[in-house]
């Protein structure tokens, strides 16, 4: 948001960011959801060069990030297509086409598109043909997660391991905010000491999804007992992480507990920096 806010003073003094940091921003902003800032932006720099097909493979590969994050299905697939043309449509851009339906739930289009571009059997049997990678497999997982068909996730994890990938944090991540969603503690649990087995360290993000579920089953004590697990993990809490903690004591009215995971984000600011209340 700081370096949004840089971003548009400097616009408007009439002085532009390079379009790579420009670019580079979009995606960040994206990746957390602030979607209304990197439309704003994305518009700016698609405006500054002129027709689509005229963009850049930079700014073609940002827009498509940009709108498969946010699920929007028509201009993803536009600007899939323009970047097919244009380069044969590589990995990375058939993995932004699937996410975007993938945020919508929709499974039937992904597995569609999954199959249409990493069939089992190639017909002409060529080593050449894609392969899927984890971030398709993943992303196929979350479109069953979306559309809470918890079948179709065990089964395309299944698919996925006897293709020789195996679960990594992203797809932990997924698996459990599924469960998260149904209220499954103990299943959660279990996944947490599948990740250690594994050697998946967890992230701020994994305990934040967790730690915000049992916040809204009114469970600060459960809460704060998963935040302290956090910490005994080497886990450095995050700015959202604490701020589930605070919002999990509030929804409990345990404002003891809110006003403790407050000053814990006001000192934790005050000494490393690693954010700010």
């Amino acid at each position: 948001e700081d370096a949004t806010a840089v971003a548009d003073e400097l616009h408007s003094q009439r002085l532009e960011l390079p379009y790579v940091v420009t670019l580079r921003l979009i995606r960040s902003l994206a990746k957390e959801k602030a979607f209304e800032m990197a439309n704003t932006l994305f518009a700016r720099i698609s405006k500054s060069v002129a027709p689509q097909k005229q963009q850049s493979i930079h700014i073609l590969s940002a827009g498509l990030h940009l709108f498969s994050r946010q699920g929007d299905i028509d201009r993803t697939e536009e600007y899939f297509e323009v970047m097919k043309a244009r380069n044969g449509g590589e990995m990375p851009a058939v993995g932004m086409l699937l996410h975007a339906y993938a945020v919508q739930g929709d499974t039937a289009s992904v597995i569609r598109h999954f199959r249409t571009y990493f069939p089992a059997q190639p017909a002409d049997n060529s080593s050449s043909a894609l392969r899927p990678n984890i971030i398709h497999y993943s992303t196929v997982i979350l479109a069953h997660a979306n559309a809470r068909d918890f079948d179709g996730m065990n089964y395309w994890l299944e698919v996925m391991i006897k293709d020789g990938i195996y679960p990594d944090h992203h797809i932990y991540g997924i698996l459990t905010q599924s469960f998260a969603f149904r209220g499954e503690l103990d299943t959660i649990g279990g996944i947490l000491d599948q990740m250690k087995d594994a050697g998946v360290r967890p992230t701020p993000h994994t305990y934040t999804t967790i730690i915000s579920m049992l916040g809204r089953r009114k469970d600060p004590v459960a809460a704060e007992a998963m935040y302290k697990r956090a910490l005994r993990e080497g886990i450095i809490p995050d700015r959202h992480m604490v701020s589930a903690l605070m919002h999990a004591h509030v929804e409990a009215g345990s404002y003891r507990g809110a006003i403790r995971a407050f000053d814990y984000l006001v000192s934790s600011s005050k000494e490393n920096r690693q954010f700010k209340p």
